[in-house]
């Protein structure tokens, strides 16, 4: 091994870090480990890790997508929880224009649906297409979720960009085409 060769390896070494926490600290400090994946793997010591190290809330990946979306999403409420306690907002809006409270309609978690109502969630925000929570759960026949959001003040007539509104959107959903109908009278 050449003198040069012998002493980048010396340097390497002596910078590495050592102990039990070796590997966090490489984790933590990587560009592909966030909040972001944390969250979306139900990590709450990570994210807990990650806030302590003051990460924003708030960061986004490359969609553009929060901690709080992931939580959302995957159904995930104690990272949920930790997140709006820590400052976490539910209106960040990810390249598609979706909420978080787009995310949990969507797929049905009522749960953190609720949390994040409680947080003041925009609750007819819409995304680039013009659809709101309220479309979502309607077209996938979330009973549960539109009741919710009907009760949250969910505006049923509110359109998408091609002029459809939820009960549009419930057409093959009658439990929750009734719903609509009887909050639209």
């Amino acid at each position: 091994m050449t003198r040069r060769l012998l002493l980048l390896a010396l340097s390497a070494a002596a910078l590495a870090p050592r102990g039990a926490f070796a590997g966090l600290s490489d984790t933590f400090n990587s560009e592909y480990y966030t909040i972001a994946t944390a969250a979306a793997s139900n990590k709450i010591a990570d994210v807990k890790i990650f806030l302590a190290k003051g990460v924003n809330p708030d960061f986004t990946d490359t969609a553009g997508r929060t901690a709080l979306s992931y939580a959302a999403a995957q159904g995930y409420p104690d990272i949920a929880k930790l997140l709006l306690d820590s400052g976490a907002s539910p209106d960040v809006k990810d390249k598609s224009g979706n909420t978080s409270l787009h995310w949990a309609a969507d797929a049905g978690h009522l749960e953190v649906l609720k949390m994040l109502l409680a947080a003041r969630a925009t609750v007819d925000a819409q995304n680039r297409l013009g659809l709101t929570a309220l479309m979502l759960a309607a077209d996938r026949g979330r009973v549960a979720i539109v009741r919710a959001l009907l009760e949250a003040h969910a505006d049923p007539r509110k359109q998408d960009y091609t002029g459809r509104d939820a009960l549009g959107w419930s057409a093959s959903q009658p439990a929750v085409r009734r719903l609509l109908q009887d909050a639209m009278k």
